[in-house]
């Protein structure tokens, strides 16, 4: 139980670093040091790729972050997650 708790608080840490206020921890060497290692960008929540390219963004349907390697030309502002359930399924774009 303990461990899981801590895991969650480092997703949380990890993928909304600028919600916390906490100079101490070198965001920039760590986030280099994952990319070189993962060839993922720290914080991007996509599934949906193994290559990130880009900066993060926010879907505007789900609220994810992902990287610029997501989206697409007729409805740029969601994710590809939302996407597929928006253009192919038919779910209504408010619908989460």
């Amino acid at each position: 139980m303990r461990m899981m708790r801590l895991k969650y608080k480092l997703r949380t840490l990890i993928c909304k670093p600028d919600e916390y206020d906490i100079p101490k921890i070198p965001w920039g060497y760590i986030g280099r040091f994952y990319f070189e290692r993962t060839g993922r960008i720290l914080g991007c929540q996509s599934k949906n790729h193994t290559q990130c390219e880009g900066g993060l963004w926010t879907c505007e349907r789900c609220g994810k972050r992902v990287c610029w390697e997501e989206g697409s030309m007729d409805l740029p502002e969601i994710c590809d997650d939302c996407w597929v359930e928006v253009k192919e399924k038919g779910v209504a774009w408010e619908t989460t």
